[in-house]
């Protein structure tokens, strides 16, 4: 041990005075002491080899304390079990010594770090807490109390922590604690205001966090705007960074709403253009109309189950002067090209025809021509009044058969019922009989 009163002249530091010997421990394994100055004494926390308990030769961590100014101190007692990386600190309560002292206790997954807070005499209790991968421990003394910040390894990686374990008079405070970043550990350093925090990123880059202090300070912390809710959302870990990443979506969507109101614009220009083209020299534009054709003579109506066709059919017209357009009128219903009221019409003049053929004979007149007369010389011998008179004959019957088209499916009547092959008067498709 050596110490001064002015530590920053040279020549003021005393000789070296051990205060502890033998201890047994390789350097290898060994780190930095826990040191704390308070007015009873100077405390330390070192290592040295133990196998107490499971006969296991492991690293325990020790505590002592005596005058900075006297040698062989006799004071000797331990603290820890598979222990590393202690720190102390030392708080003054009414003259006496108050020790708060961290560790590490463990590796890997079941790390713990331990926290002590008690007298002189280490008589206080211990408070633990799960730290899988801790491998740094750092004590800040500060106006409102002790601060412990220590390092861990948990689902989102190497993450710091932070938390108050005691307060400004010293006494214990459960907490341990809240997560502050990412990274592992690497040291801190206390400013009259705030701390700063150093770390070193999965990455292998060191970076520096500001934890601010608010005690005794009235100023409102404003609620953060829409811009920086929405920047929390983007990726990066700076601003600058989110502010490019947003300027580079909001470009991109820019740029998709312009090519939009070109390719629009374009589009009406060419209409524009075609229907300019498509003009007079009036600058109208040329209107397409349909003259409708009216329909001329009957129509002939084909019915089906499902729908109704009507298609135009010419006219036939019976004239009873002209035997040539009879004869020819009853040369197409005998080929199946007339329609119903054709057909109709021919009935009619048959059984007219036959009404005179019968009224003549019943009245002893020449018959109609068309009618072979009687044969020269003979004689109709008279009538008998008391004869009956003969019945007026029967009509003939409809010698007819009904046709469906196998193309549009319209249905007709022939007269001829020897025709073999006849066209359909509707769709004129030609198919045998």
């Amino acid at each position: 041990m050596i110490s001064s009163t002015t530590p920053d002249r040279g020549t003021s530091w005393s000789s070296p005075i051990t205060v502890l010997s033998d201890i047994d421990i390789r350097p290898g394994d060994t780190q930095a002491l826990g040191v704390g100055l308070g007015d009873e004494y100077l405390h330390l926390l070192y290592q040295e080899y133990r196998d107490d308990v499971s006969g296991l030769e492991r690293v325990g961590l020790m505590y002592t304390h005596g005058a900075h100014t006297v040698p062989s101190w006799s004071f000797q007692y331990s603290v820890g079990d598979e222990a590393s990386m202690p720190v102390l600190d030392v708080l003054v309560e009414n003259g006496e010594d108050r020790v708060i002292g961290a560790w590490v206790e463990g590796q890997g997954k079941v790390s713990n770090v331990v926290v002590s807070n008690t007298n002189s005499v280490w008589s206080g209790d211990e408070q633990r807490t799960l730290a899988p991968g801790a491998t740094e421990v750092v004590l800040a003394s500060r106006s409102e109390g002790i601060y412990l910040y220590h390092d861990e390894i948990n689902l989102n990686g190497p993450v710091y922590r932070m938390g108050l374990i005691a307060d400004e008079d010293g006494m214990s405070i459960d907490g341990l604690s809240n997560m502050l970043d990412q990274g592992f550990l690497f040291g801190i350093g206390v400013m009259e205001d705030d701390t700063i925090v150093c770390s070193i990123t999965p990455g292998g880059s060191l970076s520096l966090s500001k934890v601010a202090s608010l005690s005794g300070s009235n100023t409102a912390v404003a609620s953060p705007g829409l811009l920086e809710t929405f920047l929390d959302y983007l990726p990066g870990d700076s601003r600058e960074g989110k502010l490019r990443v947003l300027g580079l979506g909001l470009g991109v969507l820019v740029m998709f709403l312009v090519s939009i109101a070109v390719v629009v614009r374009r589009s009406r220009s060419e209409v524009e253009e075609l229907l300019e083209e498509m003009g007079d020299e009036d600058g109208e534009l040329v209107e397409v109309m349909i003259s409708p054709e009216t329909d001329v003579g009957p129509l002939l109506t084909v019915e089906d189950e499902d729908e109704e066709l009507t298609v135009q059919a010419p006219v036939a017209v019976m004239d009873d002067e002209d035997e040539s357009l009879a004869q020819e009128l009853e040369k197409k219903l005998e080929e199946g090209e007339g329609n119903a009221r054709l057909e109709r019409r021919m009935k009619r003049k048959q059984q007219r025809e036959m009404s005179e053929m019968a009224a003549a004979l019943q009245q002893g007149l020449p018959p109609l021509p068309g009618v072979l007369p009687p044969l020269p010389g003979a004689t109709l011998p008279p009538l008998d009044p008391a004869a009956p008179v003969p019945v007026q004959p029967l009509p003939l019957p409809d010698l007819k058969r009904d046709v469906s088209c196998p193309s549009c499916g319209a249905a007709f009547a022939v007269k001829d019922l020897m025709l073999k092959r006849i066209s359909c008067p509707v769709c004129s498709h030609s198919f045998d009989l």
